[in-house]
């Protein structure tokens, strides 16, 4: 059984530049820094910003060969991010960008964590709690611990799998002061970024990249949030 490393992964980093900014891109449930939507926004926010680009797996404990054991809690993968940022290396604040479920855990740490942060990006963020109908359309239960219906074959403790029902995640975006930029996909989870915008009130903003599906598998509607992703880096960097 491996056990992943609880360390940032530098992902690109400007030649000869002294004043970059930090950005960190986490991608959606169980995914990695080896994900295409992370490799893909990377390589686009590489020719639109001056900045290293990190990542980070956020979900995984261990694995061997055919199984993805995931961290046991949402508090256990925001303490390990927390971690994480921690021992970076670096004085400079990091712009966290968040796809789908990792919103979560990533706002846990916010609100629970003394974690000093540029700017936070939601992009197309999920919504908890989740009905117990559709988590298990998702999930089937082996011996107390569930598998993901489909590959890869992710392992979800109890513990994960009864926050996924019962974690009210709009509370953890309430009345947030980290300047926070949330990005809907007209086909994707638009209604759910709307209402994180509401949650988070003044300090946010929201946009909507039209005609996207939730993965942004359209290169043009990808460049879009990168391009929406600079300009938000750039007021918030001043």
């Amino acid at each position: 059984m491996h056990h992943k490393s609880k360390e940032l992964v530098l992902l690109h980093s400007p030649a000869d530049k002294d004043d970059v900014c930090n950005i960190l891109i986490l991608p959606g449930f169980g995914a990695n820094q080896d994900d295409s939507f992370v490799q893909n926004l990377a390589e686009l926010l590489s020719s639109l910003t001056v900045s290293n680009i990190w990542s980070f797996d956020l979900y995984t404990d261990t694995q061997n060969n055919e199984l993805i054991y995931l961290k046991d809690s949402l508090h256990v993968m925001a303490k390990d991010l927390n971690e994480a940022l921690q021992n970076a290396g670096t004085d400079k604040k990091f712009v966290i960008l968040t796809h789908s479920f990792a919103a979560i855990p990533t706002l846990l740490m916010l609100s629970t964590h003394n974690v000093p942060t540029a700017g936070l990006v939601l992009i197309d963020p999920s919504l908890l709690p989740v009905q117990k109908t559709d988590l298990d359309a998702m999930f089937s239960n082996h011996d107390g611990d569930y598998i993901t219906n489909e590959s890869p074959f992710s392992v979800v403790s109890k513990t994960l799998y009864d926050q996924i029902l019962t974690t009210d995640s709009l509370s953890l975006a309430k009345d947030s002061i980290t300047p926070m930029l949330i990005i809907g996909a007209e086909h994707g989870a638009k209604e759910e970024a709307k209402k994180y915008e509401q949650a988070a009130g003044a300090s946010a903003e929201f946009i909507c990249i039209e005609g996207a599906d939730h993965l942004f598998s359209n290169k043009s509607q990808l460049t879009s949030v990168a391009g929406a992703v600079s300009d938000f880096i750039k007021r918030t960097q001043g």
